[in-house]
């Protein structure tokens, strides 16, 4: 397989893809034909019934999904992909990423044999993105996971139930994570300034130390931060979201919708918190 040059794209040329299939069988009813006397007042009915039958299979289609069963996806395979020097990462689709930070540029692509054909791999300037396909019908598009290396790494876009995990640390002088729809990611991070955003259910775990970081989460997403080193640091939790903290100087919290702040260090506290939230120190745990 060829490399391709940056900004390039790799994805279902791996091998070609092969059209779902649906194990659903309509089933229909012979009808009599109605009588010369019957056919104008029956006409109408005959016509009702079968725009009522037709929108009863798109319903059961809708709810119950034309699934692929999961061993019709294909034995597990795995595939190496020609990447580029990168220092950010994009990932969605439920897709699982090892990420090493530190050594020459790789990736190694694991999964189901028609998943893998699905997956897109693009480098789009200093950034890779990971994309599994889907199914005919909404189906099951089989779990893909990735072990990804990079010398650096300093930008994570995780959605759509997507996991990243990173041994080592991401660095630079500004390092940004994000987590949306129910996403995961853990990290090391090492930075002069780092921005944190999880939203929908999502979930984000750093240690290391920054100097500023500005933390935002909502729809009931976590920020698990009490092993991350700031020196001043910016919260705003909403939508029954738990952020927890270690500040030594300065913290700003705003929280709403039953959303919890928990902060260790002794920092000077701002905040402004509305509904049913809370900010404390991490030792009132003791308290409850």
């Amino acid at each position: 397989m060829g490399r391709p040059a940056r900004g390039g794209r790799w994805g279902r040329s791996l091998i070609a893809p092969t059209p779902p299939s649906c194990d659903r069988e309509l089933v229909t009813e012979a009808r009599p034909i109605p009588s010369r006397h019957q056919h104008t007042d029956e006409r109408t009915g005959g016509s009702l019934v079968r725009v009522t039958l037709l929108l009863l299979i798109v319903g059961a289609l809708l709810v119950g999904g034309c699934t692929v069963p999961r061993a019709s996806l294909g034995p597990e395979e795995s595939h190496s992909v020609p990447v580029t020097d990168v220092d950010a990462l994009r990932v969605s689709g439920g897709t699982t990423v090892e990420v090493t930070l530190g050594e020459e540029p790789s990736l190694e692509l694991s999964g189901p044999r028609r998943s893998l054909r699905r997956v897109t791999v693009e480098v789009e300037g200093d950034r890779l993105s990971i994309r599994p396909g889907r199914t005919f019908w909404w189906g099951d598009a089989g779990h893909i996971r990735a072990t990804l290396t990079l010398p650096d790494l300093a930008a994570i876009d995780a959605s759509g139930a997507a996991e990243v995990d990173v041994a080592g640390d991401l660095e630079g002088h500004g390092v940004d994570v994000r987590a949306s729809g129910a996403s995961d990611v853990r990290a090391g991070v090492t930075a002069s300034t780092t921005q944190v955003r999880a939203g929908g259910a999502s979930s984000i775990a750093l240690v290391g130390e920054s100097g500023d970081l500005e933390a935002r989460a909502s729809g009931s997403s976590t920020l698990d931060l009490g092993a991350f080193e700031t020196e001043r640091a910016a919260v705003e939790a909403s939508g029954s979201s738990d952020v927890a903290v270690q500040t030594l100087e300065e913290l700003d919290i705003e929280a709403s919708g039953a959303s919890s702040v928990e902060y260790a260090g002794d920092p000077g506290v701002r905040q402004n918190l509305s509904g049913a939230s809370e900010a404390r120190p991490t030792a009132s745990r003791s308290d409850r």
